[in-house]
């Protein structure tokens, strides 16, 4: 069974608003995917439960936490969203030492990919949006505080989160997926880990003696 990693703070599980979802990797923590889970309340409103794992490997489960104060306007965009998510969680370490996010760490945000198609009508497919588009699912509310969770030793592949207790007096909220799927679906994501070593430079060289393709016939 995976282990998700929360951090050495422990958070009572309380209902709570989610406003965004997002993923982080960094080169300083190679095959390590942080998750964040925005919500608009305070860490006294610590979300439910997280179910979350490569589905060609285990899913892991457990309560959210820890909470990290962020205070980002609903109308920001990714990329903005990032520096401030450094500034303010920067030094937060999950229960085996390793950062949650790094000063190398690169975030994507998601909303459902509607070309994408689904294994089932219980499953949401999302993507990532651009870092140039709001940072959020919810448009009229900020995103006070990021829940953070970690799993180590992971692969590139398709992801899945599920979780419950993030609608706080059965308020549905949001105006877009996940946001409006949070407590009714699973999300499938596709996701590559970073494995800590150099990005390509382009295409791969030639190989001596390989066939030219192009001259086959048929």
């Amino acid at each position: 069974m995976i282990k998700l990693l929360f951090g050495i703070l422990g958070l009572a599980a309380v209902s709570g608003h989610t406003t965004s979802l997002c993923t982080g990797m960094a080169k300083s923590n190679p095959n390590m995917i942080t998750v964040l889970i925005g919500t608009y309340h305070g860490t006294t409103r610590t979300p439910g439960t997280i179910w979350l794992g490569n589905i060609a490997d285990s899913i892991g489960s457990g309560p959210f936490g820890p909470g990290c104060k962020v205070g980002i306007g609903w109308n920001t965009n990714v990329a903005n969203s990032e520096s401030t998510c450094k500034s303010k969680c920067g030094s937060m370490r999950t229960g085996s030492g390793r950062l949650f996010i790094p000063s190398d760490f690169q975030m994507n945000c998601y909303r459902q990919d509607t070309g994408a198609k689904s294994p089932s009508s219980n499953v949401i497919m999302l993507g990532p949006v651009p870092r140039t588009a709001l940072y959020t699912c919810f448009r009229t509310l900020n995103v006070v505080v990021n829940f953070l969770v970690a799993i180590e030793n992971q692969k590139a592949g398709i992801y899945s989160f599920k979780w419950t207790g993030v609608n706080y007096d059965l308020m549905q909220g949001g105006s877009m997926t996940p946001c409006t799927t949070i407590e009714s679906k699973q999300h499938y994501i596709s996701i590559d880990v970073s494995d800590g070593g150099e990005k390509c430079q382009g295409a791969p060289n030639p190989v001596s003696g390989a066939t030219d393709m192009s001259k086959c016939a048929g």
